[in-house]
């Protein structure tokens, strides 16, 4: 029986995509109890956690600043009788237990400008935890591809995420999600994020709004450092344009699947993914999908998406007005996209996350002492 224990930390707030990845791996290990035992725990002082979770209890901002720099404090007496510790959101404590962090991409390593402080800390900690040993999960080769850039000579083994699951089959309409359901809408679900590309998104929805006067794009997302450069760029379109822009501002998951239902294309320009959630929950929706050919999301979409270069913002208008006026090709890529859910599940995400470990706590110098002192260890 292996005991890990996982990072909880991105359950608590706003539920993200690393949130969603968090629920959908413990509910697939919990129904594994021959094969795995969780032990969920989080890094807070004061917030009430789970019933389960195991504090580490330091002011998070304190602690992730000293992990950038020394390895503490540990979470050696915390986390105990773990075999081995997987941090899933960047981040993993120091200790003398192994350790697995997952990278979701590289983007913050790539744009330490474009970063927050905490951010910025939240990477200090990465790389002085590869440092001393952690070994790296990425969720697309393409992530694995490029931390080659900045972690060398770091063990770096790729499990793909899968589809989250609807959480709940009533969908809730987005408060200021009015439109009637004849009109046609391109949908974009994320932070508004410079990543993101919001900004060509809107300009290539401005560049349709003539042959397509009922057309609206509706953007779902919290706010984010793009957020007054979206405003700008609003306030430089012609009024009738910027009309039939609708902010949601942030969406519960609920709402998202509500959204997906109820658009006639997702738009994910992003310069950069490190899977693309949104991908495969619009194909899961029957939706089309028009989004960047760069990071991870090619090797996501496979041919079940019309891929363009994020950088031009004429191509993908262009994509976006086949994909609304050609019929036929809507339904090859519905068609296509359905296939292609079929390359992804959580229990391959499991199986793939199981192996990652044993193949850890196996190799582990620690593993092999305490072999020596009491046994082999069962795993």
């Amino acid at each position: 029986m292996l005991t890990v224990a996982l990072d909880t930390g991105p359950l608590y707030g706003p539920v993200t995509g690393v949130g969603r990845s968090v629920i959908e791996i413990m509910a697939e290990f919990h129904t594994r109890p021959d094969d795995i035992t969780v032990l969920p725990y989080a890094l807070s002082f004061r917030a009430p956690l789970i019933t389960g979770t195991r504090r580490l209890g330091y002011p998070a901002s304190l602690a992730v600043r000293s992990w950038g720099h020394w390895n503490i404090p540990t979470a050696n007496r915390a986390l105990r009788p773990a075999h081995i510790i997987h941090g899933t959101n960047f981040v993993v404590p120091p200790s003398r237990l192994p350790r697995l962090v997952t990278v979701h991409d590289c983007w913050a390593l790539r744009h330490p400008a474009q970063c927050t402080a905490v951010v910025t800390r939240a990477m200090d900690a990465l790389r002085q935890a590869v440092a001393t040993g952690a070994h790296i999960h990425a969720p697309s080769q393409a992530t694995a591809d490029a931390l080659i850039e900045f972690f060398p000579h770091a063990p770096v083994t790729v499990v793909p995420w899968a589809t989250p699951r609807p959480i709940t089959t009533d969908h809730r309409r987005p408060a200021r999600a009015q439109w009637s359901p004849q009109r046609p809408v391109i949908a974009s679900i994320g932070t508004l994020d410079h990543r993101k590309n919001l900004i060509r998104l809107i300009k290539a929805f401005s560049s349709l709004s003539t042959d397509y006067p009922d057309l609206l794009l509706a953007l779902a997302g919290a706010p984010g450092n793009a957020s007054p450069a979206i405003a700008d760029v609003l306030n430089d379109v012609p009024a009738e344009v910027r009309s039939r822009v609708v902010l949601l501002g942030s969406i519960e998951h609920d709402q998202a699947m509500w959204l997906y239902r109820n658009c006639s294309v997702v738009a994910y320009p992003s310069l950069d993914e490190g899977f693309g959630f949104p991908v495969l929950e619009a194909m899961a929706a029957g939706v089309p999908v028009v989004a960047a050919a760069t990071g991870s999301l090619p090797e996501i979409a496979g041919d079940a998406a019309i891929l363009v270069d994020p950088i031009d913002t004429d191509a993908l208008a262009q994509a976006l007005s086949t994909v609304l006026s050609d019929s036929a090709q809507r339904q090859r890529l519905i068609a296509a996209g359905l296939l292609r859910l079929q390359h992804f599940s959580w229990s391959a995400t499991a199986d793939g996350l199981l192996e990652v470990y044993r193949s850890i706590v196996e190799s582990s110098p620690r593993t092999h002492r305490s072999r020596r002192q009491t046994g082999r260890m069962s795993l």
